[in-house]
Parts: structure tokens; sequence; C-alpha cells
């Protein structure tokens, strides 16, 4: 269902806006789940198979995750340009709510803004900034910050939003389905490329 169609026009296109970027956010977690966090046999394939290759794309996928999640918690208006961010959310679905779904909301969203700060130290000195002593700190260090459980906090905390949003503005879920775990077959397909391997050795 398109959210511009059973919303007010302002709201629909800031709420469709992120929705798209949440469910791109959650089908890369399930895909890096998938690739580097389902079981060590499938990550010794990986590093047997391309190590160099799929270390840079697990440091990619990190940098997605939580650029697109510094980017949902940033402010309404920055430098006078309006973000596609919870906050403009907020503020455009205001006039349309009674006063206790809009403290529901602004309670939710604060939440999720609570949650956000490690992946906003990561963005301000790894991503968006170099800090000094930073740069001097591998990315696998740096991001140990960050464990698995407070990438699924947040992804829930997002999802509560938009959920609550959605039921007071429409009645129902829109649907925040994720997009699948495409890495299966990354993974079959490494695992007969090694079996062609070993047997032609």
């Amino acid at each position: 269902m398109n959210s511009e169609q059973v919303m007010p026009p302002d709201v629909g296109l800031v709420f469709g806006g992120i929705r798209k970027q949440f469910l791109w956010l959650n089908g890369t977690w399930d895909i890096y789940k998938r690739l580097f966090m389902t079981s060590q046999e499938d990550v010794d394939l990986l590093n047997g198979m391309a190590p160099g290759f799929f270390n840079r794309c697990q440091v990619a996928f990190q940098d997605d995750i939580v650029l697109r999640i510094c980017r949902l918690c940033d402010r309404a208006t920055q430098s006078g340009q309006q973000n596609m961010s919870l906050d403009q959310l907020y503020r455009v679905s205001c006039p349309h709510l009674d006063a206790g779904q809009q403290a529901e909301i602004k309670a939710q969203i604060d939440v999720v803004k609570g949650l956000s700060k490690p992946f906003r130290d990561v963005r301000n000195k790894r991503l968006a900034h170099v800090d000094l002593p930073a740069a001097a700190t591998s990315a696998d260090t740096f991001y140990k910050g960050i464990a698995g459980q407070q990438i699924e906090d947040m992804l829930h905390s997002i999802h509560c939003v938009l959920k609550t949003l959605s039921l007071d503005l429409t009645g129902g879920d829109l649907g925040f389905s994720g997009m699948g775990h495409k890495a299966d077959q990354i993974i079959t397909a490494l695992r007969g490329a090694r079996a062609c391997k070993l047997g032609k050795e």
C-alpha cells in the first residue's frame, strides 16, 4: 500500500521516504547477519575463498548501517536544508495528531535518539570526519563498540515509531517486512565453487 495515498500528503511524502530507508536498512542488516554472524563455518568459507573482498564487504555493510541509522536520527532541518528524518516526520505529523498521540510518538523518537549515540560516535569520528585518534584504529576495532543487539534494539525502536504513526493515521500497519536473506545465494555459490576447487586439486 502506498503511504502517500492513505495519509495526509505532507505526512505521506516523508513517511514513504523513511519507510523505504528503513526497509533497506533492515534488509542490509539481515544480509550482514547471514554472512558474518550466522556460523563460524560460513565465515571461514568467506575468508577461505576471498578474504580481502569479504573484509571490505563487511566494513562497507557496517558503514552503511551506521550512516542510515544516523540519517534517520538527524534533525528536521540542518543548515537550512530539510532532512528525511524521524524529527521531520514528527514535525509534519503533529497537525494531524491529538496531544496524546503526539506525546507517544515524541517519546518513541526520544528512545531512538537515546539508542543512537554509539552510532553517531562512529559516524562523527570515522565516517563523516576522520578523528585523529580514530585514524590509527582499524575499522574492526572501532565497530566493536556496537553490538549486534544494539542494532536490533535500534531497528525495533524505529519500527515502533513507524508502526504507531501508521496506526494513528491509517488505522493499520502498512507493513515493514525485511528484504530476505539474499546472502544465502552467495553462501551456496561459494560452497559450490569450493567443492569444484577441491575436486581439481
